[in-house]
Parts: C-alpha cells; structure tokens; sequence
C-alpha cells in the first residue's frame, strides 16, 4: 500500500513572544518583510483562479520520476478563506473530490506559510546570507530555522500525523520589502513515514481587476516516503529492504488566470495542461 501525503498547516491564535533577530543584513529590512507577512492574507482582494498541479512518482532512491496526472482545480479565496474544487484530470471533466485522487498534495501558499514563518510564536532564527537577484528585481536571502518545539507545521499521511520543525531560505525584494520565494525543507521526526520533504513557493505581482498584488504563481514539492516492508511470515525487514519499495513524489503546481471573485465566477478546465516550466 503505498502512503499518501497530503500536507496540512496548522493554524491558532498565540500570545505574541520575542522572535530571534537576524544577524547582519540590511537594516529593517526583515522587521518590514515581517511585519507585510503577518498581513499578507489581510491585503488580498477576494478572487478565483485556475490551479494545475502536475504530479510525478518514482520508485526506489534513483528511480526517474515519471508524470502520473494533471489536476485541475478551481482556487476560491473569499474573505481570507481559500477553496479547493477538483473540475478536471488530465483535461478531463470529473465530479470526483481532491481527497478522493489520493496522492501528495499541499496547501497554505496563499499566506499561510508566510504567517507561521513570521509569527512570533514560532521564533525563527534568521541569518542573512546574501544578495541576489529574482528576474530583475534584487532581493536578500535570509537562511531560518524553526526549531520543533516551536512550530505550528502539521504532516500528515493517512491517519498519521506530527507537528515538525523546519528550515530554508527566505528571499526579500529590497524596493518593496516583500516575500518573493519560500524554499522550506522540513526536519521530519524520526520513525514518520515521510522520509523527505522540501517545499518552493514563488510569488509575483498579477492583475487582478486592474489592480496588481502580489500571489502565488508556481510551487514545487519534493516528498519521499519509506513504506514498511514485511516478509514472510510477516517480519518488517531491515531497512535497506525499505529503500528498494521506497516512492518519491515531485508536484509543479502553477497558479493561472486570476480574477476577481464573483458569485457566478466559472472556470473552464481547458486550459493547457502542458509540461511545467522549468
């Protein structure tokens, strides 16, 4: 049987606590970079879109990873709610739920992720690491770290879950001191059927009703699971054994064809399923 993993964030109200200071870096740069993201979901206007997510499997440590479908769904975000509607596979027009498809799967892109970063419950550690640039805009990277103790982050497979601390590279554009990309790999407790977990969020400014904002526009998540393998007479093997059954996951989700949200708003499933950009 092979383990799904959909991956959850877990969200509450805190008391506001110290968060550790980044080393170095330009001034006030973070403390504003914070200060947008903990408003980010806040500053969205309500609106629809059309997410694809092209899913991958492979099997074993350095099996090729090979397509498996494309979903279609159709992303509502009204009044800091988002709503995730399956409309198509493989172009193809379905009634079946997102749950109902199994695979791996992921949310929070849409402010999220950047609320549990910056909050000041999870006190991460930040560094200033350098300048580079996304397109032609400069930005500054920031390595973190959320240790576990402090982390609101929830995996889940199956019936499993557990809360993980994790750590990455967060990238600052300098002139409007905003969040353009999120790359998060999680510290997975040992014994969790996930092995392997690392996350991408991109983020640029889309017209939405003559009005640009900043949102989502692609993601990557890598995942590998090391499912128990059992021979005869129902013995778990050694792990080495696992390796060999082991399935890694790759999704390219892109985000397409903002709009303002409107009772009567549809989506076409049409849209040009092709190979994600590299």
């Amino acid at each position: 049987m092979r383990w799904r993993i959909p991956v959850a964030f877990l969200m509450f109200a805190a008391a506001a606590l110290a968060q550790t200071p980044a080393e170095g870096g330009p001034p006030n740069l973070l403390e504003e970079a914070r200060r947008t993201a903990l408003n980010y979901s806040k500053s969205l206007p309500d609106f629809i879109c059309t997410e694809l997510i092209h899913r991958f499997e492979g099997y074993g440590p350095t099996g090729p990873l090979r397509p498996t479908d494309v979903l279609t769904l159709q992303l509502t975000y009204f009044q800091m709610k988002e709503n995730y509607k399956l409309v198509a596979r493989n172009n193809k027009s379905t009634k079946a739920s997102l749950a109902s498809v199994g695979g791996a799967f992921s949310q929070g892109e849409f402010g999220s992720k950047l609320m549990l970063l910056f909050h000041p419950t999870s006190k991460a550690e930040f560094t200033f690491e350098e300048w580079t640039t996304i397109g032609d805009r400069r930005v500054a990277v920031y390595t973190f770290r959320v240790k576990r103790v402090n982390s609101h982050f929830e995996m889940r497979v199956a019936q499993n879950s557990v809360v993980a601390g994790y750590h990455g590279e967060v990238f600052i554009d300098e002139p409007t001191q905003r969040v353009l990309r999120v790359a998060e790999t999680i510290d997975v407790p040992e014994g969790f059927p996930v092995q392997f977990s690392h996350n991408t969020e991109d983020y640029d400014f889309v017209d939405v009703s003559g009005h640009a904002y900043l949102l989502p526009v692609r993601c990557e998540s890598l995942a590998a699971d090391l499912p128990p393998v059992r021979g005869r007479g129902g013995r778990l093997m050694d792990t080495e054994s696992q390796k060999a059954n082991q399935i890694r996951y790759r999704n390219v989700i892109e985000f397409r064809d903002y709009r303002k949200y409107a009772a009567e708003s549809t989506l076409s499933f049409d849209t040009p399923a092709g190979p994600p950009k590299e």
